[in-house]
C-alpha cells in the first residue's frame, strides 16, 4: 500500500452528479487500500438522503461531520460522509428552479468547504469535485495548495464540444446564441466538420431552458470553467471510456493542457452505506419484471429533472398504450407538471390493463440488468446511457435539456445504439403519440430495434472488459493514481 491519500469528493447537488461521484469514489477505495474519501454532500442533500435512507427501512447513517465535528469511519471504513451547510438553494419543489440561481447559490461555498477540510483528519490531500462547481473548488483547491482532480460526469464528445467553443477558432459565442434562436424545427445544421464529433444540428447543442433559459448563461460559465481546469488542475476524470469515444479522446488529447483520462463507465450499484438516492427505490417492479418474457418490456424513465406538460404527457402515454408493449415507468413525484389526476401513477396502471408496472423511482441498474428488459424509452442523462449500454439494452431518445440533446445525436448517428422520435413540424421537443407508437414499435420489433441491440450488445463487452487489467479505464486509474502518488511526495 502506498502512502494515504485523503480525499474530499464534492459533487453537484443533484441525483445524476452524486450516483457518478459517489461510485467513482467506491472505485478509487476498492482499487487501491491507500485511498480513504470523505463524501461531502451540502445540508439539503444530506439530510435528503437520510430520510430516504430511514424510509427505506435501513439505519440513518451518522453524518460524518458538519465542518465543526471530526468525520465517522462509520459504517464504511474508508468512504466517510461529511456536509456543509450553503444558504439560498430551495430544494422543496426538487429541482425544479432556475440553474443560474443554483450555480450562484454555490459560488460562496469555498469558506465553509475550507473550513471542514481543516478540520479533517487525517490531513485532506486531494479534492475531487464536480466540473460544474469549478468556480468555487478549484479557489478552495489552490488556497489549501492540494491537488485538484476534475470529475467530469458527462460524455468525452460534450466536453471536446466545449473545449471547440473556448479556443473559438471553429465556432464562436455567437454562433451558439443563434443556434438556439433558431432550433424550432431540428434540422438546422450547427457544425459538419469539428474533428472527433458528428455532424452536430443546432437542437443537439446542450441547452438549459427548465423553469427559465438559462442556456446562454451555463455555455458562459462552463467556458470559464473549462479554462480554469485547463491551467489549474491537476488532472480530468471522464465518466466514459476509449471504446465508446475513441475519436473523441484523441481530438481532447490534442487540446487538453492538463491529462484527462476515460475512467468510465460507472455503473455499480451502491450499497446502502454509499446511498445518493433522493427517492425510495421501489424493488416491487423486480417482482413484475420477473413474471414477464425476456426482451419484452419497455422501460421508460425521463431522470430526475425532466418536466412533461399535461398535453406531452397525454400524448406519451397514448402512444405508449397503442404501442400495445408491456412497460415499466418510473414515474416520479412532479414529472408532470400541474399534474391532474389523469397524470399520477395510479391512473396510467389502471389505463395499462397489466401490460405497464409504475413506481414513483426505479432502482434502475437492477432494472436494466433484468432479462426482460427489451428498451429503454430515455431522457439520455449519461449515466442512464452509459448503464444501458453497460447492461447491452438499445435506447429510444427523448432528450429533454442539458447534454442530453448531443448524448441523443451520438447514440443514433455515431454509436448506432437506438433511435429517435420525428418532432412535429415547427416544434424541435414535441412528439405525438402516433410517433410515440411508431418509435416504440420500432425499437422493440423492428429491424431498426434489432439493428441497434446488436451494436449495444458488443459494445457491452468492450465495456466489461474496461476494468480488466489490459481494459482502458484501467490503465487511465493506474495512470491517475500513479500522478496523485508523484503530486504527494
Amino acid at each position: 500500500m502506498g502512502k494515504l491519500q485523503h480525499v474530499v469528493a464534492l459533487a453537484l447537488p443533484a441525483q445524476g452528479h452524486l450516483n457518478a461521484l459517489m461510485r467513482f469514489c467506491k472505485l478509487l477505495v476498492d482499487h487501491d487500500e491507500a485511498f480513504l474519501v470523505t463524501f461531502v454532500d451540502i445540508d439539503l442533500i444530506h439530510n435528503r438522503v437520510q430520510n430516504v435512507h430511514n424510509g427505506d427501512g435501513g439505519d440513518a447513517q451518522q453524518p460524518a461531520g458538519d465542518g465543526d465535528q471530526p468525520a465517522s469511519q462509520e459504517p464504511e471504513p474508508r468512504i466517510r460522509r461529511a456536509h456543509v451547510s450553503v444558504p439560498g438553494i430551495d430544494l422543496s419543489k426538487d429541482f425544479n428552479f432556475s440553474f443560474r440561481d443554483l450555480f450562484e447559490a454555490l459560488r460562496p461555498m469555498g469558506p465553509a468547504l475550507i473550513h471542514l477540510i481543516r478540520s479533517l483528519h487525517p490531513p485532506v490531500t486531494c479534492l475531487l469535485s464536480d466540473f460544474t462547481i469549478t468556480v468555487p473548488t478549484q479557489d478552495v483547491a489552490d488556497q489549501l495548495a492540494i491537488p485538484r482532480i476534475v470529475l467530469y460526469p458527462f460524455c468525452a464528445s460534450r466536453f471536446l464540444l466545449l473545449h471547440y467553443a473556448a479556443q473559438g477558432e471553429l465556432f464562436s459565442m455567437d454562433k451558439v446564441s443563434r443556434a438556439f434562436a433558431t432550433a424550432s424545427t431540428g434540422k438546422e445544421v450547427f457544425h459538419t466538420t469539428l474533428p472527433g464529433l458528428p455532424t452536430l444540428y443546432n437542437i443537439d447543442l446542450p441547452h438549459f431552458k427548465h423553469v427559465k433559459d438559462d442556456s446562454l448563461y451555463v455555455w458562459n460559465l462552463s467556458v470559464q470553467s473549462l479554462k480554469i481546469c485547463n491551467t489549474r488542475a491537476h488532472t480530468i476524470v471522464v465518466n466514459s471510456f476509449n471504446e465508446l469515444e475513441a475519436s473523441a479522446f484523441i481530438a481532447l488529447s490534442k487540446c487538453c493542457e492538463v491529462p484527462i483520462y476515460g475512467i468510465g463507465p460507472w455503473i455499480e450499484t451502491l450499497h446502502k452505506e454509499c446511498a445518493t438516492n433522493l427517492w425510495r427505490e421501489d424493488e416491487a417492479c423486480m417482482t413484475w419484471l420477473d413474471q414477464q418474457p425476456a426482451s419484452s418490456v419497455l422501460y421508460v424513465s425521463f431522470g430526475s429533472i425532466t418536466v412533461l406538460s399535461q398535453a406531452q404527457f397525454d400524448e406519451i402515454l397514448d402512444g405508449l398504450l397503442s404501442s400495445e408493449q408491456h412497460f415499466l415507468w418510473a414515474f416520479r413525484p412532479g414529472l408532470v407538471e400541474d399534474a391532474t389526476c389523469s397524470s399520477t401513477p395510479t391512473y396510467v396502471m389502471s389505463k395499462s390493463h397489466s401490460k405497464g408496472f409504475v413506481v414513483d423511482w426505479a432502482p434502475q441498474v437492477k432494472v436494466l440488468a433484468h432479462p426482460s428488459i427489451g428498451g429503454f424509452l430515455t431522457h439520455c442523462g449519461w449515466n442512464s446511457v452509459t448503464e444501458s449500454i453497460a447492461h447491452g439494452v438499445p435506447m429510444l431518445c427523448w432528450p429533454y435539456f442539458a447534454d442530453q440533446p448531443l448524448n441523443a445525436r451520438c447514440i443514433v448517428d455515431e454509436w448506432k445504439l437506438g433511435l429517435r422520435f420525428e418532432f412535429s413540424e415547427g416544434n424541435a421537443s414535441f412528439i405525438k403519440r402516433g410517433e410515440v407508437e411508431r418509435g416504440v414499435r420500432l425499437l422493440m420489433e423492428g429491424v431498426e430495434g434489432r439493428v441497434a441491440r446488436k451494436n449495444v450488445t458488443i459494445l457491452k463487452e468492450a465495456c466489461l472488459e474496461r476494468l480488466l487489467p489490459n481494459g482502458s479505464s484501467y490503465k487511465n486509474l493506474k495512470a491517475l493514481i500513479a500522478s496523485l502518488t508523484l503530486s504527494h511526495t
